[in-house]
This record gives C-alpha cells, sequence and structure tokens, in this order.
C-alpha cells in the first residue's frame, strides 16, 4: 500500500485540489530527515563538546606530577662532614690536599688533589664528647695537617683555657659577632719520630671559638715550615661558620 492510500484511509476523500498528498508525504519525509539529522548532529556536539570540555579541563589542569621521593637523611657523621668542609671551602678557598697525608710529616710531600680529603669521627672522652675531623692540605709552598674539632658535651673534667700561656709566640683574646669568645695562639711544638726517633720542630697555630650554646669549636693547622698554612683570620673564619 502506498503512502497516498494509507493517508486516504486516514483522512477520507477529500477534493483533490484541498490536499496535495504527494507534497505531504516528500514535507514529512524531509522532517523525518531533518530530525534524523539533527539528532545525530546534537549527538555529535554533545561528544564534541564532551571532548574539547574534558580537553580544556586537562588543559587548564594539568596532572600534577609523581611526588618525589625525599631524598635520605643524612647521618650525624655526614652532617658534620658537610659542615666541615663547607666551612673550610668559604673561608679558605682553593687548598689542595694530600691524598696519602697522614699523621707523618714524611707523608706531607704526596701528590694532592682538588678533592677533599677529610676523615671524620666521633669522639667521647673523660672530658668532654664530640666530633673530629682532620685532614693534610697544601696551598703554596706550605702542607699542613688541619683539624677541626666540635665538643658538644662537656663533662666532669672539661676545663676551657681563656687565658695566654706564656709559652706562646702570639696569643690574642676576642669576641665574636654573636657573643663568642674567641682564643688564637700559635705555639712550637715538637713531633719526635717512634720508637726513640727524631724529633721535628713543628709551627702549629689554634684558634678556639666557644659559643653562648656551650659548643666550643677548634681549628688547628700545624706544619713544619715557618709560616702557617692559615692565617688566624682565616681559622677564626673557619671555627664560626661550623655549625
Amino acid at each position: 500500500m502506498t503512502y497516498k492510500q494509507l493517508f486516504d484511509e486516514a483522512i477520507g476523500e477529500v477534493p483533490p485540489s484541498s490536499v496535495d498528498v504527494d507534497r505531504v508525504v516528500a514535507r514529512e519525509g524531509r522532517r523525518a530527515r531533518g530530525r534524523r539529522i539533527g539528532a545525530a548532529t546534537l549527538a555529535a556536539v554533545a561528544v564534541l563538546a564532551a571532548a574539547v570540555g574534558v580537553g580544556t579541563l586537562r588543559s587548564d589542569r594539568p596532572a600534577p606530577a609523581p611526588a618525589n621521593r625525599s631524598a635520605e637523611p643524612l647521618t650525624d657523621q655526614q652532617r658534620v662532614t658537610t659542615a666541615m668542609l663547607a666551612a673550610l671551602d668559604h673561608e679558605a678557598p682553593g687548598l689542595f690536599w694530600v691524598t696519602a697525608g697522614d699523621e707523618d710529616p714524611d707523608t706531607w710531600d704526596g701528590p694532592t688533589t682538588t678533592q677533599p680529603v677529610w676523615r671524620v669521627r666521633e669522639f667521647s672522652h673523660l672530658s668532654a664528647a664530640g666530633w673530629f675531623g682532620w685532614g693534610v692540605a697544601a696551598h703554596d709552598d706550605v702542607r699542613a695537617r688541619v683539624s677541626i674539632e666540635i665538643v658538644e658535651t662537656k663533662k666532669a673534667a672539661w676545663t676551657e683555657q681563656d687565658t695566654c700561656e706564656r709559652t706562646t709566640l702570639d696569643c690574642t683574646l676576642t669576641h665574636g659577632p654573636d657573643g663568642e669568645r674567641i682564643r688564637s695562639i700559635d705555639f712550637q711544638v715538637r713531633m719526635t719520630q717512634p720508637p726513640d726517633g727524631p724529633y721535628s720542630r713543628m709551627i702549629e697555630r689554634t684558634v678556639t671559638v666557644s659559643r653562648p650554646d656551650g659548643i666550643v669549636v677548634t681549628v688547628r693547622v700545624r706544619s713544619a715550615e715557618d709560616k702557617s698554612l692559615l692565617t688566624p683570620a682565616e681559622l677564626t673564619g673557619v671555627a664560626l661558620a661550623v655549625r
């Protein structure tokens, strides 16, 4: 049955001039196609809008970067080593380090490197406890043993010298910017080579900084030359900078 026959049954017989069935059918067909196209278009627009919205959201709010794994905390020995070397580098830059230098001055003429060769250990004895670091450094034609001692705990046998001794070559007593007591001394020492070997004359320069918080920092250089590796001002700067 044709669309025209279905239409005639629905509305009855009418004058031919009153209804143009073919035009009505064509118009309804166009409307149906329009509704289908419109629905498809709306669906496509909705999908596109959703895609654009998601894209905009992602653009405006980038995904957070993965959390960085926190660095492993430094051990006490690493922390102290870093503080000592930072103070030396800041106050006495340009030092070279004897790679195989030890307590024996005969080893101080060995090859050098710009990388610090620095030993740090914790100590505790009858009078105090804290940290001790040392290495053999070189600058120009002077080589010397450099050491830094940090006294964190004073015990019953602790005695602190705030005076100058008569045996010293030079001694000064001053104060730091934050109330520190500073003692700078130069004196001669004799190093005996065991067993019962000859002794060698050494020049030692020491600066001790006593802080108001009870921490005592001593920086010492000992050389076989008649001049010191570092000046009193440099040693004082190192002792004040160690934190």
